[in-house]
């Protein structure tokens, strides 16, 4: 059932584009700085979720890691969301 919100776009939470993600926090897993999309305001947003098990996602690193190198960082960012990974298996990732 649809319902009418009486609140201007900028004010609306959605997973549609254009729209404000619903805030989150969290840490880094290298420096445990804190992350926010508080602290990302004006920028463009690429949230990625993957998981250190997950083939397709592993093989989608390369790709972000380009896109990244090419983009303006002042007007962009990716955050990567680990699911279901233990810290012992990121880590060799990051090493390898």
């Amino acid at each position: 059932m649809l319902e009418k919100i009486n609140k201007p776009k900028e004010e609306i939470y959605s997973t549609q584009t254009g729209f404000k993600s619903f805030p989150f926090k969290g840490e880094n897993f290298i420096t445990h700085d804190s992350i926010s999309l508080d602290r990302l305001n004006g920028k463009y947003v690429l949230i990625d979720f993957w998981a250190t098990w997950c083939g397709p996602c592993l093989d989608e690193l390369p790709n972000l890691k380009e896109l990244y190198a090419r983009v303006d960082t002042s007007r962009f960012e990716i955050i990567s969301i680990v699911g279901d990974s233990s810290p012992e298996d990121l880590n060799r990732l990051i090493e390898a």
